[in-house]
């Protein structure tokens, strides 16, 4: 019971665990305009105590007016990134809105697995991007 407290409170609020992937992300800045760009923050923590880990960062836009600086595309997906055992790696990537996207609330799914995982250790969050009207 004791290391399972000690587990539960070293993962900060707002994380996603699954298996032994930890997720958090946010959007900044959360609100844009058409032609404008935000960066989607993540920290990816490996939860295991003993051993490194491979892990792949995918992301998907549902409108094909979001699409990410990186591949001009609506996926992104990373190199895999290794994280050491209780370790946890920041980073970044931009999605930008075109010029005939309309108004209102965008969700950005991002997942990370562990490359090689029979099991598939995977976890998921969402993001969410406003879009304001051109006269606000």
């Amino acid at each position: 019971l004791a290391v399972i407290y000690a587990t539960l409170i070293s993962i900060p609020p707002g994380y996603h665990i699954g298996g032994d992937i930890g997720i958090w992300a946010d959007a900044s800045p959360d609100v844009i305009g058409a032609s404008e760009a935000s960066r989607i923050n993540v920290e990816l923590k490996n939860m295991k105590s003993d051993e490194p880990m491979l892990i792949v960062l995918k992301a998907i836009t549902h409108d094909e007016n979001l699409i990410f600086e990186d591949t001009y595309a609506q996926t992104y997906q990373s190199e895999p990134i290794s994280i050491g055992p209780n370790e946890v790696r920041k980073l970044g990537f931009k999605v930008m809105s075109r010029p005939k996207i309309l108004p209102g609330e965008y969700r950005i799914r991002i997942s990370a697995e562990e490359v090689g995982n029979e099991e598939a250790a995977r976890t998921q969050k969402s993001v969410s991007i406003k879009v304001k009207s051109p006269d606000t």
